[in-house]
């Protein structure tokens, strides 16, 4: 099995092309040409680990399998990890998001991570389910969702949930 990178930061790039990612975080700061990345995960299998931010920003961006920055949990939940994708000269194309919060056993669960989808030039064009939710608990508070921001046109190119809950539990 392949192992997990810490966190990962591209300063600048020109056409990036990368198959699958699993890193702590994941940071392009600037970028021309196109980005094109396959499955990104920066949720982690250890327990009680928030999920790790996605800050991706490129003339075009290209994920053509989903991103998975999902909170863990064993006692509290953890947060989801923010997704930022910016595109400055065509489209956000993207599969399945989820910034979702880890469920917490004992204490309360994890907010979800929010989601900023923007094309400049172009539009954001959605492969997947966007799923923001906050975790649950049995025993403790629930947590809030996350935000979804569309700052350009919307291309739905497949069938879409969003889903913003939060968790179940005792009081917020």
């Amino acid at each position: 099995a392949a192992s997990r990178l810490g966190a990962v930061t591209i300063t600048s790039a020109n056409n990036v092309s990368v198959n699958n990612i699993s890193a702590a975080s994941l940071t392009q700061s600037a970028g021309s040409g196109v980005t094109t990345l396959g499955n990104i995960t920066t949720n982690s299998t250890s327990p009680s680990f928030a999920g790790g931010a996605v800050s991706l920003t490129s003339g075009v961006l290209n994920i053509t399998g989903g991103i998975d920055a999902r909170g863990d949990g064993v006692t509290s939940g953890q947060a989801g990890g923010n997704v930022s994708l910016t595109a400055s000269t065509g489209n956000v194309t993207v599969g399945a998001v989820d910034t979702s919060g880890g469920a917490g056993q004992t204490g309360p669960g994890g907010a979800g991570g929010d989601v900023f989808l923007a094309a400049s030039s172009g539009s954001v064009v959605l492969n997947g389910n966007v799923t923001t939710d906050g975790g649950g608990s049995t025993t403790g508070a629930k947590a809030v969702g996350g935000r979804v921001t569309f700052a350009s046109p919307v291309v739905v190119a497949a069938p879409l949930t969003l889903s913003t809950s939060g968790g179940n539990g005792t009081a917020a």
